[in-house]
């Protein structure tokens, strides 16, 4: 695999988790 590669789906990776982390939050807090 290659750097750039790898790097991209970290980067991806790190999105998707913010993204989720968003998500549990507004759902805890009953923000639409």
């Amino acid at each position: 695999m290659s750097e750039i590669t790898k790097k991209m789906i970290l980067q991806k990776a790190e999105e998707l988790k913010i993204r989720f982390i968003r998500l549990k939050f507004t759902d805890i807090m009953g923000i639409p």
